[in-house]
């Protein structure tokens, strides 16, 4: 889940056929995140939704910093400070 977020987050230009993938990878985020997360990412994946409400766009920061933070936790490795920095390429 985090990485499908993670690729679809902090998108500049898509195209109509990538746009497609998107919100089926979003949607099965959500699904997933509702599904298989604790109540805090739940919570999250709400209030994101609600905030999404009316707008074309959203910041998914603090979800996905605390997808990472559990994810790392569950894995036994060290807990990181800090936002993920995001690399894309516009061509």
């Amino acid at each position: 889940v985090w990485r499908k977020l993670n690729h679809v987050s902090n998108r500049d230009k898509i195209d109509n056929e990538e746009r497609k993938g998107i919100i089926t990878a979003v949607e099965q985020i959500i699904a997933d995140i509702q599904l298989f997360g604790s109540s805090k990412q739940i919570e999250l994946v709400k209030s994101t939704l609600d905030r999404l409400k009316g707008k074309t766009s959203v910041n998914l920061d603090e979800l996905l910093d605390e997808l990472r933070r559990s994810l790392r936790n569950e894995l036994g490795l060290e807990e990181i400070e800090g936002k993920v920095h995001f690399f894309r390429i516009n061509e």
